[in-house]
Parts: C-alpha cells; structure tokens; sequence
C-alpha cells in the first residue's frame, strides 16, 4: 500500500476547487487568506483551500476528516469530544488545560472561535475552508503561532429561491440528515437562508464492566443567516447559530501494561492482596519493588494491552460530555468608494461544557472526575477597512476581544482508591501512630476517632476546583502590499496587542492535612486560594516578497512572527506539583520560501514551500503521575518542507496529492515528563520508583508525524442520462510520536488510511446517489498514547474509528 501511494503522490496535485474537465484547465481559486479576496496562486502564503463541492465529492463531513488531504496538519480528540487539539507543521495546543489557549486560531466567517471544540460538528453548507499555515500573527491575531483555519459558509441569495437535503446511512447504526434552503425576502434587498445538521451513530468500543458502547455519535447543530443591501454600497449580514453534542466519548485502553496496571486488573477482577500492614504508604502508589515482591494474588486480569485491537474496555464509569454552543454576529461591508471597502463584524458567543470521565481508565473505582462545567462568554468587535491607493493595496484595523471563564472540577475517589494507593492500610497505620490513642488524636491531629481507625482514603474525598478569568485585549494592525514593479510586490505588516487576564481560583479539599502531608502523590489535592493577574503587550508582523514570473508562476520569501497568549494557571494549581501561577505567551518566528505554478497550459499545479520555524517559551501540559504541570517549556524547532499538486491527467481523470515533511524537537526543555514503562534502565528494588521530571531537550515534539502524505484518483464520465464518477483517496501517515519523554512503548506505528466513493448524478444534476467507504481497509491505528493515572508503568491510548460504510442520497432543488 505504501509503494502504490508512493507513486500516486509523485503524479498528484492538491484539490482546491471545480475543474473543466472540457477544456482541461485547473479554475482559479479565491481566498481571504490575507482579509481580501485574492486568488490563491497570488497569495504568499501556504494555503490548503478547499470549496464546498470538494467537501460534498470527498465525503468530508467534519473538520476532523480534513486532515486526510492537508498532510503536515493532525486534529484529534482527547478524553471527551469537549478536547480537541489541531496541530499545523508538527506544533499545537500541548493539552487540555482551559488555560491554554490554541496554536492555530479557528474563524468561522470571520469570527474568532477561542475554543476549538468549536469546529468538531459536522461541516454543513460550507462555501470554503481555508487552512493557513505558518505563523498568522498580523492580520489574524493573538493564538495563530502555528497556523489559522478559516470555515466560511455559503450567504443567503438575492431573489434565489433553491437548497438541498441529504441522507445518510451507514454501519453501526449511522444516520445523517443535513440541508438549507434559501428564501428570498424582498426582491434585490433581503434573503434568508437556514441550515442544519442532525447525526446519530452507535459506539464501536464496548465498556464491559458497565455495558455501554462508547465513542458514539449523537450531535446535532443549526445556523440561521439573514442578508440585507441597499443595492448600492451596504450590505448586512446577521448570522445566529446553535450546536449541541452529546456523546459518550473517548475510550482509552490499555496499550502497555505495567506492574501498577497488573495490580489493578487484579483488584479489578475480584482479587485479594496478602497482609498489608507492612507496605510504606508514603511511596507513589505502589513501587515496582513492593509490586514485586506481594504474593497470594487472587483473581483474573480484566483486560490487557493485547486486547487494544478487540475494541473492548473496562471502566467503572462512562465518559461523557454535553457541549452546547451558540452565537450571533453581524458583518456589515460599506464599499466607501470604487478604491475603499469598510467591514464591521461584531460578535457574542456562549460555550457550555459538562460531563465527567474515569479518570484512571480501568475497571477499579479509583478516581474519577464528575460534576464538572465549564461557562464561557465571549464578545468581539473588529473594524477594518481594505483598498487600493496607488500602487498600494492595504488592509488595516482595530480588533477587541472580551471573555468571561467560569469553570468547576470535581475530583473524588473510589470504593477501591485506598487499597490501590496504600495497599489498604487504615489512617493510624499511614500515620504510624497506636490505634489504641484514636479516641485521643482529635486535639492533636485535628481528626476524629472513626477517621482514624478507618480507611486511609475513603470514598468520597477528593477536590473541588472553582475558578473564573477575565479577559480583555485590544489591537491595532495593518498590512500593505507595494508594487515594486510590474513583477516585484514588497508586503509589510505590523500589529500591536493588549491583554490583561485575571483570575480568581479556590481549591477546596476534603482529605485532611496530616493524610495529605504523608502522602505525597496527592499533593494536587492541596487547598488553595489565588488571585492573580497577566498583562502582557506585544507586537507581531511580516515582512514578504513576491516575484511573478510570468502569469503562471511567482514565488515567494517571508518572514512571520506569531503570538499565543500566556496566562493564568485555573488549573489544579500546587506548590508540589510545580505549576506556576502564571505563565508566559509563546512566541513564533517564521522564516519560510514558496513557489507556487501553472504548468502544460494549466493542467498541472504545483506548490511547495520550505520553512523553519522556532518557538519560544512553549507552553507545555506535562504529566508527573498524579497530574499535568502547566508550565512554559523553553525553545521548539520545527524545520519542513510541504508540496501539494493536482494534475488533470485527461477529460476523465484527474489525480491529487500532496505531502509534508516535519522535523520539530525541543532545543531546550528540562521540564519534561520521563519514561515510566519498564524501557531501558528499570530503578532497583533501592531507588524510587521513577523520578517525575526529566530532560527533553532534544526530544521530537509528540503528535506529529515525520512524513504524511496523501494521493486521490478522481474520475468521472459522462453517460446520455446522468454522471458517474468515483474516487480513491489514500492518506500515509508516518510513525508517531508522543508525549515530552518520546517513550518507545508510548508512540504510535505509522498507517495507511483509504476511502472509496462511487456515485451517479442524474435528474438534471438534482439527484445524487452514492456509495462510500472510509478506512476501507480496516486499519487499526491510535496516534499516540499517555501515562496511565495511578497505575505506574501503564501506558493507555485512545481509540480510533474502524472501517464505516454507507449510503448517501442527495436532492438538490435550486432554481
């Protein structure tokens, strides 16, 4: 399969938009990537764009499935499909801390989305998608040191009436319904244009202990458009939109098993541990060496790391979030005069989130996250205005952004945490003092009898963590293109940021000090309270040139620098953890060259760019066995090279393709999280079990591929009643890294992806019937894995979905 793509990628190209197979001609393509409409063999920027038709023909039905044909870029979901991290050219957001804020912003028109959760739902009546790559820092902003992707969806039409509805229905119970419409309001004055999307599948992986089927699909979302003008200079558009997912989502299994992991399957299964009473209880969980040396095991493991592939886990409790989403904005255009166009967008947004998961991924009721929400309001407003001046063409603006944060975690233990983290002994004995002084410790300890001949730690204790921020920034910008000469263009932008955040978090704890002091590993139960404050100005911008060959061809030579906000630390903050309370934005700088050409009369386009990029003060989520210390990890390299082509090979076939090669290791970063699988150098019976931080100075950044690439076969033929067409698309994705410690037994194997559709458009282009296929082949894959929580030496990985199949009707009836 490698081979084959192999050789589909050195005739491919990259699909952007229609093509007249008649004449054999690529059409020209417009984007906005630079906040006016140029073509995209124009812009000095690498640009994956891709229409509304290409994402109807490739079956694309959420953002998560674009990554298939933009190689370099990874998008995945973590723990519930609240987590969603996008990653450009090998660097995104490292975690799921509300504090972090995204590498690649995310606009859906024109409107920035803080949250990337906010692009998971399913892709409807979408006129363009736009992925930027490359600091994106002067025109888009705060939160673009990696990239920015654009999803603009189509507008109402003047006096049009016309929409379609799609049905889909697949495997595992799949069904989609999605549709618009479009009504004229007034004749050449108004319209309005409503959209929708409903999508339900069944779960492919089975939770044995609670008999649930996890990693289903139950979302829904729908988008209302209104569109005036006064046919003559102002045009308004009001845009208000609703989605909500409900899911029981993400499985995470077993993909290594340690000592810590055996121990917990026992437990699981119904084992019994021999007297305890000499075990230490101020040791992480159980050491290698105490895991070792207990005998009298009873009881049969529940489930191992081989059974990965079976799609079966189990876990005491289901994970499961609700996001709900919503918002409105007005985009109001004033072409000013025949040279000057004046544009106000003007936004509110509310994001909720609530749901709980297993927090340590097995069957034994350690520890769990429950109860927990997350209430986000946001407003923006940008002015800007765009035009030409002479030789000039420039866009310039003011952009202010206001959000209040208010989020709530639970963390509470199981009915088995005691004996999981101490082996079972009772507080006077993790204590070390008589139980016969019990009646007496109250004064001294400040707890009571029953808690001191009782459980170290019952069920029930645990942490609330209430947290708001508050944060406003504000920004100037420009950006101006000089024609240097008819061949030559000089392009300079600056931008200027204002930002301050401010938090108020508490932590409240009910798992008494002295437990707490002798037992170091829940040191993140710590109580706390804090108050602080981030301010922080900045100035980011690009420096270009651009030579135009001839008609065809130009290239390009860039400099870029990004900016993602630092901030405030709301997540379980603790001076034993070494999480900071405040941390520092990460910066970019860009140094990239580009060719961008038409060749054989239009038949073939071709793309490349080459680039290095180097982060500073990267803003890391590191895992230390208990928990994640965010913290700011010191200097990122990336250095790659990308390529995307299309080539109409005749009237009937045209192939596209592309790939990316990404090299991105931290220069400098001796925070990182170590190796704690059984790999290389174990610690003796002597030695602490695994020390918690290590270097990762010279270590890959985890998530990215080295090589990715993608190929397409796309073909089509007219009959004397309708159009038949198919297409393949394979995507290769090259072993994974993960995590900071690049553990061997953590990272992913590289895979190979393909999806097929045939289809039959007949009626006059109004019908449209189809057969698809994605991960045609059945891979099993994962991209990546993770420290198993309170099992030391474990490692677990999320799953991925297996082969789907089904059918797809489509009625089109504009007029």
């Amino acid at each position: 399969m490698r081979k084959l793509l192999f050789a589909a990628f050195v005739l491919a190209g990259f699909y952007t938009s229609g093509v007249y197979a008649e004449e054999l001609v690529i059409e020209e393509v417009i984007v906005t990537a630079q906040k006016r409409e140029q073509s995209v063999q124009e812009v000095p920027i690498a640009v994956s764009a891709f229409d509304g038709e290409f994402l109807d023909e490739a079956g694309v039905d959420d953002v998560l499935e674009l990554q298939f044909f933009v190689p370099g870029m990874t998008i995945y979901n973590n723990q519930t499909p609240a987590q969603t991290n996008i990653n450009i050219r090998g660097v995104g957001t490292a975690g799921n801390s509300l504090s972090l804020e995204s590498s690649v912003g995310l606009y859906i028109d024109g409107v920035y989305r803080s949250r990337q959760t906010s692009s998971i739902g399913d892709l409807v009546d979408v006129e363009r998608v736009e992925v930027l790559k490359g600091p994106q820092g002067t025109l888009f902003g705060k939160n673009t040191a990696s990239g920015a992707i654009q999803f603009l969806t189509r507008k109402p039409e003047l006096d049009t009436f016309g929409g379609f509805l799609e049905l889909q229905a697949g495997n595992q119970s799949y069904g989609n319904v999605k549709g618009a419409v479009n009504i004229p309001l007034s004749e050449g004055v108004s319209a309005l244009r409503i959209s929708g999307s409903a999508t339900q599948r069944d779960g492919y992986v089975d939770n044995i202990t609670t008999g649930s089927e996890l990693n289903d699909r139950d979302r829904y979302n729908v988008r209302a458009q209104f569109l005036a003008t006064n046919q003559d200079d102002i045009t308004i558009r009001i845009i208000a939109d609703y989605s909500e997912i409900t899911e029981i989502c993400c499985a995470a299994g077993n993909i290594f098993d340690g000592p810590g992991d055996n121990l917990a399957n026992f437990l699981a299964a119904g084992g019994s541990l021999p007297p305890t009473g000499n075990l230490p209880g101020a040791s992480f969980v159980l050491p290698l060496d105490v895991i070792a040396g207990l005998t009298g095991f009873t009881g049969t493991p529940v489930i191992l790391a081989d059974q990965f592939d079976d799609d079966i886990v189990a876990q005491s409790l289901d994970p499961y979030a609700n996001v709900e989403e919503s918002g409105i904005s007005m985009e109001i255009t004033w072409d000013v005069n025949d040279n000057m166009t004046f544009t106000s967008i003007t936004s509110y947004r509310n994001y909720e989130v609530e749901g709980f998961v297993d927090a340590d991924f097995n069957s034994l009721d350690m520890i769990s996250r429950s109860g927990g929400f997350t209430d986000q309001d946001t407003f923006t407003q940008e002015f800007r205005i765009d035009g030409v001046w002479g030789d000039m063409t420039y866009v310039a603006g003011m952009y202010y952004f206001d959000q209040e944060l208010e989020n709530h975690n639970t963390l509470k233990l199981g009915n088995a945490a005691n004996v999981a983290l101490t082996g079972g002994l009772p507080t006077f004995a993790l204590l070390g003092v008589d139980p016969a002084l019990c009646p007496f410790i109250q004064p001294v300890l400040g707890i009571t009898e029953e808690v001191c001949l009782g459980p170290a730690f019952p069920p029930g204790l645990g942490s609330d963590n209430f947290s708001t921020q508050e944060q406003t920034s504000w920004a100037i910008y420009g950006q101006a293109d000089w024609n240097l000469s008819e061949d030559v263009v000089l392009t300079l932008g600056l931008r200027y940021l204002d930002e301050e955040k401010t938090m108020d978090v508490q932590f409240a704890e009910d798992i008494f000090t002295p437990i707490y002091g002798a037992f170091t590993p829940l040191s993140p139960f710590v109580p706390d309270v804090d108050n602080e404050t981030f301010e922080d100005d900045e100035f980011t911008g690009t420096l270009k040139l651009t030579y135009f060959w001839n008609d065809e061809i130009m290239t390009y030579a860039s400099y870029g620098r990004g900016y993602k906000s630092g901030g405030t630390n709301i997540d379980r903050i603790s001076p034993a953890t070494g999480a900071p309370l405040l941390f520092d934005p990460e910066t970019s700088e860009s140094y990239e060259i580009g060719m961008k050409g038409d060749f054989l009369q239009n038949q073939l386009r071709l793309n490349m760019a080459l680039y290095r990029t180097d982060f500073d003060d990267f803003q890391a989520n590191t895992f230390v066995g208990t928990g994640f210390v965010l913290q700011n990890a010191g200097e990122i390299a990336t250095n790659g090279f990308e390529l995307d082509f299309m080539y109409l090979l005749n009237a009937y076939l045209t192939v596209t393709g592309g790939a990316a090669y990404v090299d991105a290791e931290y220069d400098s970063f001796t925070g990182g999280s170590c190796i704690r699988t059984p790999f290389g150098n174990e610690p003796d019976a002597n030695e602490p079990a695994f020390p918690t931080v290590c270097d990762a100075s010279g270590n890959l950044v985890g998530g990215t591929s080295e090589w990715t690439y993608y190929a397409s076969l796309i073909g089509e033929y007219d009959l004397d009643n309708g159009l038949l067409y198919g297409r393949i698309d394979v995507n290769y994705r090259d072993d994974i890294p993960s995590g900071t410690d690049n553990d061997p037994n953590k990272g992913a194997d590289g895979y190979t992806l393909a999806n097929v559709r045939v289809g039959y458009l007949f009626g006059g282009d109004k019908y449209d019937l189809s057969l698809w296929a994605k991960n045609a082949f059945d891979e099993d894959y994962r991209d990546g894995g993770f420290n198993s929580v309170l099992r030391e030496g474990s490692l677990s990985g999320y799953y991925t979905e297996p082969r789907t199949y089904g059918l797809t009707f489509r009625v089109n009836f504009d007029q």
